[in-house]
């Protein structure tokens, strides 16, 4: 077995000789839970009272926050939970009396920085720190010692975020090799097979294509998202900048031809492409060297640019489409080359002492907040809600706790808004964690006489939550500790302890009302408005574009296309995310499987379009394809989609093999009326590169309308019960 095979995560004869007792995720319970006992024990042992805000702190960051344990990352928290005590009490200092303007300012403050949390694509707990400090400043209204009382909580809450941080960093600390190197070469590693597989049969193609996503998923949610060590040469935007690398390769194995394709040629392709065979052995030599690159420090050699093009007098054999799938297969030959030895340039750099910056494509980069994601957006108003609603459930009925509900409803609104966590499984596991909580308070607390037991308990109590759960439903399970209200000198009144529970039903009971109102969460009812949204954004993306051949498109079209551009891969995202929590149990006509794949066909079509419209900005001013697109060949496009955003529940199929032989037709009058030989030879190539594209996408709309008759997810709308 090689080094590189034997470095794979998903090799276990690799890991005979490590621990194996200690996976990740036990590493991750132990830690964590041992910063909850350090929490207590040091503040207990400087007499410090409110330690469980420090407690809660921690909670929250194993919770909801990133694995990544680095030093910069622990300043990002401070300084987040640093602005959030600053600005909670400006407005406490602005608004001394006039308690309901304050309140309101302090929503609109808190539902921002926490629609900030939801929208980053890096370590929310930055942001989330922020909101929870800058709603704990609040006193229950009291203006007495407020100052005090702030730097009280705002100190405690920089004292979890320390412990925390430092038993990340001593306790197993990031090795060199960190997760995100095995899990790149894993990836790389199903690239290759993708390539080798490229002519095989469909079943195989899209075995394959699942494990690539696998395995992206895996490398994205290991990169760093800030600096965390310098051992690795290589920042978190250059490992984002590799991820995009990474998957613009998984899209170009999509696009190569398929076997189908190039079987009808009269020879192989080899005798219509002249430099073939060294591209496709320097594009074999490639994927072996990245594979084995992210364990071997070898620089990788680099090849010249592609010398691939196609041979005019042997193509004459050929029919139109099949030039266009010979054009396509050329440029995305050259495509695939020229960016493995991007990728190759990359890892060499990772491999050199001097910093390296990365330059990128600017339409590829991608953004750190999604603002106007129209769920992102539903859930900030959801939150706005919850907090008035707990405002004046606080007013009126003063609950245990005081406006520590409003604090903890607010803030934990992030978790459970437009997301697949239910409070009413949060409500199950808190009451778990409440006959442990009160078990321990009954039967175990009352007697440890040490320190050394407490710290026993905390441990047991803190590893059971953090490695038994889900990371968002650990936090609900550990605040039965919170519950217990453990302090220096502990004083035991079940009634106080009951109290406290209260508090914590009242915040979990107003995040569960809101999560079905005002807007519901059904998974089947967001999947089909999500499904909506998704024909809608491509429909108005494929009428710009046609707009814009004809030269007739408007500022508004464009400012639309804009945010449809950037945000129709968010909805196909989130259609994977719903369509993967349907019970499909409840509907006959659904499977699970058919489901995911049908999503999958969405995201392939979504991927296709925005990459024909991008081929049809940078070919707008080529004449051949301006010519043959102006009559009607776009609009086709304009209309089938009009047809399936005004009927999303489409139940009639379109006949693929009428259409491809109507589409070869149309091909052959267009070049009854238009002699290529009047054109420039890269402007002939350009337009049968995009023809290809264009029957792409027809072939993947054609098997989109083909998955949705088969389901019938017309009954999606139905009832459960």
């Amino acid at each position: 077995m090689s080094t590189a095979e034997a470095a794979l995560p998903g090799n276990t004869e690799s890991r005979v000789d490590a621990t194996p007792l200690l996976n990740d995720k036990m590493k991750f319970a132990i830690k964590a839970a041992a910063s909850l006992v350090l929490v207590y024990l040091i503040g207990f042992a400087q007499g410090w009272s409110n330690i469980t805000t420090a407690a809660t702190t921690v909670m929250l960051i194993a919770a909801v926050g990133s694995l990544e344990n680095a030093v910069m990352n622990g300043l990002l928290r401070v300084l987040g939970s640093i602005i959030g005590a600053i600005i909670g009490m400006v407005f406490i200092a602005i608004f001394p009396q006039e308690r309901f303007l304050y309140l309101l300012v302090l929503s609109l403050a808190v539902t921002f920085v926490l629609h900030l949390t939801r929208t980053y694509k890096g370590d929310m707990t930055v942001f989330m720190l922020t909101g929870m400090t800058m709603m704990m400043m609040f006193q229950n209204g009291n203006t007495d010692n407020v100052f005090l009382y702030g730097v009280d909580k705002a100190f405690m809450t920089l004292f979890g975020i320390a412990v925390y941080t430092l038993v990340g960093i001593l306790i197993w600390p990031v090795s060199d090799k960190k997760a995100e190197f095995e899990h790149a070469q894993q990836l790389a590693q199903a690239l290759k097979k993708r390539y080798e597989v490229r002519l095989e049969d469909e079943a195989t193609q899209n075995r394959l294509h699942n494990e690539a996503l696998q395995a992206q998923e895996l490398l994205q949610k290991s990169i760093p998202q800030i600096p965390g060590t310098m051992e690795t040469n290589f920042s978190p935007a250059q490992w984002r900048s590799l991820m995009r690398d990474f998957k613009a390769l998984d899209t170009l194995l999509s696009l190569l031809p398929t076997s189908g394709e190039l079987s009808d040629f009269p020879k192989p392709v080899s005798h219509y492409l002249k430099g073939f065979e060294t591209v496709h052995s320097q594009i074999e030599t490639l994927f072996d060297a990245i594979v084995k690159g992210w364990q071997e420090k070898q620089l990788i050699e680099i090849p010249k640019k592609a010398e691939l093009s196609v041979d005019f007098e042997a193509s004459e054999e050929l029919t139109q489409l099949q030039r266009a799938t010979l054009g396509s297969f050329a440029l995305e030959t050259k495509n695939l080359h020229a960016l493995l030895s991007r990728i190759a340039k990359k890892l060499n750099a990772l491999h050199r002492p001097e910093p390296t910056h990365f330059v990128d494509d600017e339409r590829i980069k991608t953004h750190a907040f999604d603002l106007l994601d129209p769920e992102h957006l539903k859930a900030s108003v959801i939150t706005f809600l919850i907090f008035w609603t707990a405002v004046v459930c606080w007013i009126l009925f003063n609950p245990p706790g005081g406006f520590m509900v409003v604090v903890l409803a607010t803030g934990l609104s992030v978790i459970t808004a437009f997301s697949p966590v239910k409070p009413s499984l949060l409500i199950i596991v808190f009451t778990l964690s409440f006959f442990f909580a009160a078990a321990a308070y009954v039967g175990v607390l009352p007697h440890l006489d040490h320190s050394v037991g407490l710290a026993l308990f905390l441990f047991f109590y803190g590893f059971i939550g953090f490695y038994f759960l889900p990371a968002q439903l650990s936090i609900f399970f550990l605040l039965g500790l919170v519950t217990m209200n453990i302090t220096n000198q502990m004083y035991y009144a079940f009634d106080i302890f009951l109290l406290v529970l209260t508090m914590f039903y009242a915040f979990l009971s107003l995040l569960l009302l809101f999560y079905y109102l005002p807007f519901s969460t059904k998974p089947e009812r967001l999947f089909l408005i999500l499904q909506k949204r998704f024909f809608s954004q491509s429909l108005q993306l494929a009428r710009y574009h046609f707009a814009l051949i004809k030269g007739k498109a408007r500022f508004w079209q464009k400012i639309a296309a804009h945010y449809n551009r950037r945000y129709l891969m968010n909805t196909v995202a989130k259609m994977k995310l719903w369509a993967a929590q349907i019970d499909t149990a409840y509907f006959d006509d659904i499977e699970k499987e058919a489901l995911l794949s049908y999503v999958r066909n969405c995201e392939r079509f979504a991927t296709l379009l925005l990459i024909h419209i991008h081929t049809i900005d940078a070919q707008k001013e080529n004449p051949l394809l301006r010519s043959y697109l102006l009559e009607r060949h776009n609009a086709a496009l304009v209309e089938a989609l009009e047809r399936l955003a005004d009927k999303p529940l489409l139940t009639s199929v379109s006949d693929m093999k009428a259409a491809t032989e109507r589409f070869e037709k149309e091909l052959l009058d267009f070049f009854t009326k238009e002699n290529p030989e009047r054109y420039e030879r890269e402007s002939v190539v350009s337009f049968y590169e995009t023809i290809s594209l264009y029957r792409h996408i027809w072939h993947t709309f054609f098997d989109l309308e083909a998955k949705m008759a088969h389901l019938n997810l017309t009954s999606l709308k139905e009832s459960r019960f």
